[in-house]
């Protein structure tokens, strides 16, 4: 799940070496030749390795959604804390970026989040005291470390596939709609899991 993210947001990664591909990925070399064995023995990409592109990057997509609150959700171990910030006021540092309904608010503006979804490498103890935040089971705020490499650029685009997983994942039917939002302008994918 991890490299395929990768693969699937970076264009130029199903051509590079695997040494990179681990590294934007944030998977071991092991995982990445697992992965590009899965994808070959599936049809998923070519089993020429001059040019590889995927066959049908639609299907991938729609795979991926459907398996992340499975597979990958429940190992990002989010920790929950309540903030006296509104998530407007939370400053981003660099390599942070905002998941789920923030994420969708900042892409749509069709959303008014509710519970604010933060991906950072910061420690949780620092990342905690910047905010003024403390552990609460009832907490608005969700801080995860980012299941990806630190080299892998997340575009608009990769960022998209991230909050569409995340909105399926709640169960939530405001959630779902701007999910579709997000189809419609980034994915396009013909139906959401």
């Amino acid at each position: 799940m991890k490299c395929l993210f990768a693969l699937l947001v970076d264009d130029e990664l199903l051509n590079q070496p695997y040494e990179i591909m681990a590294k934007k990925a944030g998977v071991s070399l092991g995982m990445v030749s697992k992965t590009m064995k899965f994808l070959v023995d599936n049809q998923a990409i070519p089993k020429d390795k001059k040019s590889r592109r995927f066959l049908d990057k639609l299907a991938l997509i729609h795979q991926w959604l459907l398996s992340y609150p499975q597979v990958l959700r429940k190992k990002l171990a989010p920790f929950r804390v309540k903030t006296p910030l509104h998530w407007q006021e939370i400053a981003l540092e660099e390599g942070e970026i905002w998941g789920g309904e923030v994420a969708a608010a900042l892409l749509t503006n069709y959303l008014v989040p509710e519970e604010y979804w933060l991906f950072t490498r910061e420690s949780m103890q620092k990342k905690m005291r910047d905010l003024h935040a403390r552990p609460s089971a009832d907490g608005q705020l969700l801080i995860a470390a980012p299941f990806w490499g630190a080299s892998l650029t997340v575009s608009p685009s990769a960022q998209a596939l991230l909050t569409v997983a995340e909105l399926l994942a709640s169960n939530d039917s405001r959630n779902r709609e701007a999910a579709e939002i997000l189809n419609d302008q980034y994915l396009h994918l013909n139906s959401l899991p």
